[in-house]
């Protein structure tokens, strides 16, 4: 009845053309949001568990500090005629919790990863994750290496201010000028500037490298910020708690 030729075929014809143009570009919209989340949650267990390794070494390290005063405590008591069962029971107690964590969390860690040495100090973060270049000034309050601060939140300054920098060699490399800044606000906060006059911007939608920052810095309580500042300038910008909640 309808042959090809007819407006009514070729209406529907072209309707059909519309209707699956319109499902295959909704199809690729969502697969592409899909793919996104995915990426989103692959980068934040990432994260995780390298914090969790991070921790892992850090308290690994506390940890053998301890023993090793509580074993030398515990020979000056023997010399000396004191009282060694407490010593005793402090040093076992510490080298079973040091296995413990090694059996439980150092199953995180691939082959190919070195022990996390953490640094003693924000001074020693800082200066580890600032290389030596001209383009970068930096600026820190005078009280940096003696500052009252948790590990963990100087393993974050220090992270940060790697990432941060890697972002700018890799987005910005045109940049003539990067200012580094990390001052004590009290009360008890600490305040993380990288600005740089190559006006950068996240590789990828949503930022992934900042995804990673901002995981990080909310695991010990503070909050970071990345976005355009004035004169053409990308700004990243934290704030955390000196001893975490």
């Amino acid at each position: 009845r309808y042959g090809t030729g007819s407006p009514a075929a070729l209406y529907a014809a072209g309707a059909a053309v519309v209707w699956g143009g319109a499902l295959a570009g909704g199809l690729v919209l969502r697969d592409a949001e899909v793919r996104h989340r995915v990426d989103v949650l692959e980068l934040r267990s990432a994260e995780r568990l390298r914090l969790a390794r991070e921790l892992h070494d850090l308290v690994a390290h506390q940890i053998t500090g301890i023993v090793v005063r509580v074993q030398a405590a515990h020979r000056v008591a023997e010399r000396t005629g004191g009282d060694t069962a407490t010593f005793a029971e402090l040093e076992t107690a510490g080298a079973t919790a040091l296995s413990a964590m090694r059996r439980l969390v150092g199953a995180l860690r691939t082959g190919d990863e070195d022990l996390f040495v953490p640094p003693a100090d924000l001074a020693t973060a800082v200066d580890r994750a600032v290389p030596d270049d001209d383009r970068i000034h930096l600026d820190v309050s005078p009280d940096l290496a003696t500052l009252a601060v948790a590990p963990e939140v100087v393993t974050t300054t220090h992270r940060l201010l790697t990432e941060s920098l890697t972002n700018v060699r890799r987005h910005a490399p045109d940049a003539a000028e990067v200012r580094v800044s990390v001052h004590h606000e009290p009360p008890g906060r600490l305040r993380v500037e990288v600005v740089n006059d190559g006006a950068a911007r996240p590789a990828r939608r949503g930022g992934y490298g900042l995804l990673g920052m901002v995981e990080r810095v909310a695991a010990v309580g503070g909050t970071v910020q990345a976005g355009p500042a004035d004169g053409r300038r990308w700004r990243v910008l934290a704030r955390l708690p000196l001893e975490p909640g």
